[in-house]
């Protein structure tokens, strides 16, 4: 195939038109290639992964996040919350690879637990349980609930389950 383009953001969107119809490229690939094309949404979460102190790549460095297919979906929903749990997720796991299940569980939260997770009582608790209690809460939820369910849902209460130990009111999702 031969394309003629006229500059490097056409080039861009042909790469990722033709490569999608010959094999799959990745999350990170795709994202790339939105940047070079000056994809607005994919602009504006690079500068809040600047923001954060974040690079999308798959490189597994502890500031790095390759759920970019996730935070672009979480993005367009709404993008204050996608930043508030894509930060506290990074808080979480600073000295590890950063959790797409915590990611998802939190911004899930975000939407729709009846109350503020991001306030400083809940922060700390989430920052104190750390990332392998988190993940360890969230995988024993996947185990119940295997194939029911909204994954992020699913992730989103293996997170409440760790704001509402020893919790005499707890916090439950509005819908």
């Amino acid at each position: 195939m031969v394309y003629v383009v006229e500059s490097i953001h056409q080039e861009a969107r042909s790469f990722v038109t033709s490569q999608k119809g010959r094999t799959a490229i990745s999350a990170i690939e795709q994202y790339t290639a939105d940047i070079v094309a000056k994809d607005p949404v994919a602009i504006a979460i690079g500068e809040m992964l600047s923001r954060l102190g974040l690079s999308a790549d798959d490189s597994k460095k502890p500031n790095s996040v390759a759920f970019i297919y996730a935070i672009r979906n979480s993005f367009e929903r709404d993008h204050f919350s996608c930043e508030q749990s894509l930060g506290l997720t990074h808080q979480i796991c600073r000295e590890h690879l950063a959790s797409v299940g915590i990611f998802e569980g939190i911004f899930f939260c975000a939407l729709h637990a009846t109350e503020n997770i991001f306030t400083p009582q809940y922060i700390n608790k989430l920052c104190l349980a750390g990332k392998a209690q988190i993940t360890q809460s969230i995988n024993a939820r996947r185990a119940l609930h295997s194939m029911s369910g909204s994954s992020q849902r699913v992730s989103g209460t293996g997170v409440l389950d760790i704001l509402n130990y020893k919790k005499r009111n707890k916090i439950g999702f509005k819908d």
